[in-house]
This record gives structure tokens, C-alpha cells and sequence, in this order.
């Protein structure tokens, strides 16, 4: 693989580090390592997608159940008294509360994992379990949490947010990860590829 020393040469079709046929990201300028690492494989992204985004549910489920058992209960008790009005009775505010408590705390502690796990190693929950992770496109190295958090994450879910842009921009971002870089739209503002820790 030849290398450049002008770095805007990197996605030449010549000197591409990331070209399909040998996906792999060399950094032996910027390491003087000769260190190539493996780009993750869209199906690897894809997997770590989905767990981050399945992940919250084990806190959503268990959280509605109570509620929904509460509302139940104060239904039931208000067709009872003929369709008036009733208040909650102490068992059924104790499950909305613990139904509330178990999203909210959930949700945090989910959330600090999250932080903690992009601050130590560049990689959300999903990424640690198929073995990938965020690094910087110049240097190779684990991306920091400007990177991580602040540009992937943060102003990713700025722009995802936005009412009827949001869900053309994910839907453009997400297919972004087909092209031979495999980079995302949110990978190019926060100047990162994901690669594959796997041996």
C-alpha cells in the first residue's frame, strides 16, 4: 500500500487506505508504526447499532409494566364506582412510583455508563460488545470524547432531532456506511472511522 505525506490525498482511488479490497487503515505516517488497522464491517456497525438502541428497552419494560398495572387498578376502581372519579389508592401510586424511579434511574445509570465507556475506550456499549471502536482518522489512536461525545454523539443527535430533516439526515447517514471508507456522515464531522479490535 503507498503512502502520502499530503494527508487530502487519503481518499485518492490509488492511495485510498479504506478501498473495499483491502479494508484496512494504514497510519504508518502519523505512527511510523506501519500499524494498519481493520475497519469494522458494515454488519459489525450495524449489530452495534442495534444493541445501543435495544439496550434502553431493559429499562423501558420493566418500567411501563407497574404503570400499566397502576392505571389498570384505578380504571377498574373507577368503573367500579359507575365511571366517577377515584383517587389512587396507595398501591398503585407505589407502583407508578417505582415504575418512574426504574426509568429515570435506569436511564442514568445507562447514560453514565455510556459516558464512561467513550471516555476510557472510545466505544459505546454496542462497540464493546462486537468488538469495534471509534479512533481518530489522523493518528489511529482511540478518539477522545470532543470526538466521541461532543461530534458523534451530541451534534449527531442535534441534527437527527430535527423535525422531518432529522429522519432524511439518518436515513443518508446510515447508508453513508456503504461507501468504501465505510464512514458515516456523523464519522466525517467528527473526523473518525470505526474499526475492528477483533485479532
Amino acid at each position: 500500500m503507498s503512502n502520502t505525506n499530503n494527508p487530502n490525498d487519503a481518499f485518492s482511488m490509488a492511495n485510498n487506505p479504506y478501498r473495499a479490497s483491502t479494508p484496512g487503515y494504514n497510519v504508518a505516517e502519523t505512527q511510523g508504526e506501519g500499524k494498519v488497522l481493520r475497519l469494522a464491517s458494515v454488519g459489525k456497525r450495524f449489530l452495534g447499532w442495534l444493541i445501543d438502541t435495544l439496550v434502553p428497552l431493559l429499562f423501558v419494560v420493566p418500567a411501563i409494566i407497574p404503570m400499566i398495572i397502576a392505571v389498570v387498578n384505578v380504571a377498574e376502581q373507577s368503573a367500579a364506582a359507575g365511571g366517577a372519579e377515584v383517587e389512587m389508592d396507595p398501591a398503585s401510586a407505589s407502583l407508578l412510583v417505582a415504575g418512574w424511579a426504574i426509568l429515570i434511574l435506569g436511564s442514568l445509570a445507562l447514560f453514565i455508563l455510556q459516558v464512561v465507556l467513550l471516555v476510557t475506550r472510545s466505544q459505546t456499549l454496542g462497540k464493546y460488545f462486537v468488538n469495534t471502536q471509534v479512533v481518530d482518522f489522523e493518528t489511529g489512536t482511540p478518539a477522545g470524547f470532543l470526538s466521541c461525545g461532543v461530534l458523534r454523539v451530541f451534534v449527531n443527535g442535534l441534527i437527527a432531532g430535527l423535525p422531518c430533516i432529522g429522519l432524511i439526515y439518518f436515513i443518508v447517514d446510515s447508508f453513508y456506511v456503504l461507501r468504501e471508507d465505510r464512514r458515516c456522515i456523523h464519522d466525517l464531522i467528527a473526523n473518525t472511522p470505526v474499526i475492528d479490535l477483533t485479532p
